[in-house]
């Protein structure tokens, strides 16, 4: 009984190591980036996508062999995904230049499997609200550094990020693009409070509703 007891201990906290991972990859993908790197921004995002997915699998081995079972969560984006992966794999493997296509198709192979990993570690309303404010965080400090940029405040002591159009994104396409397809998970959030169809938290509210502003302001900075 006391083993089994154990069990589920080590089982929940390796649970909530997979969230911690997965919130700080979150946080950290938009703005990570490093000059010790021939690419200064893809390459460190690649790289620690890579860490954190193998740093999932790794617990999710560890968590099979404790309960001595597998259980992969299902749903319905699960084919579209595989056949995504599977074909940039079959376009990289039959591509003129197929070595370097390989090397692209690893971090698309990352991708999916974190489409299953959030999948598999998102088992109830804490965890989901984790992660979606490790989401927002990161997109707020990629609008922060943004704005700053543009009003030449340079947080990083680097040469190269001392222009008024730095981002850690790399590009300002870029930067808007991730900007623009987070903005709405924020707003989503604030739709019952502003419908008045739902009591909300007010720190919820507060954080939701700041974390908003800032990403719309550092979009309307990235696209002027």
């Amino acid at each position: 009984m006391q083993n089994e007891e154990s069990k589920l201990e080590v089982i929940n906290y390796i649970e909530k190591a997979s969230v911690v991972i997965l919130g700080l990859l979150f946080i950290l993908f938009p703005v990570i980036f490093t000059n010790i790197t021939t690419d200064f921004f893809s390459l460190p995002k690649q790289a620690l996508l890579i860490f954190a997915i193998l740093m999932l699998m790794l617990l999710f081995g560890v968590k099979n062999l404790l309960t001595e079972k597998i259980v992969i969560r299902r749903t319905p984006f699960d084919l579209p995904v595989l056949f995504f992966v599977l074909i940039i794999f079959l376009s990289s493997l039959f591509s003129v230049a197929r070595w370097d296509s390989f090397i692209n198709f690893v971090p698309v192979l990352f991708v999916g499997f974190s489409f299953f990993a959030i999948i598999n570690n998102v088992k109830n309303e804490k965890s989901f609200i984790v992660l979606v404010s490790s989401l927002l965080t990161g997109a707020v400090l990629l609008s922060l550094i943004s704005i700053l940029s543009y009003f030449k405040v340079y947080v990083f002591p680097f040469d190269f990020t001392k222009v008024q159009a730095f981002t850690p994104s790399g590009s300002l396409l870029e930067e808007a693009l991730y900007l623009l397809f987070v903005l709405p998970v924020g707003l989503y959030f604030l739709t019952p409070f502003l419908m008045r169809k739902k009591h909300m938290d007010f720190t919820k509210m507060l954080g939701f509703g700041a974390a908003s502003a800032i990403i719309l302001a550092g979009l309307i900075v990235s696209i002027y």
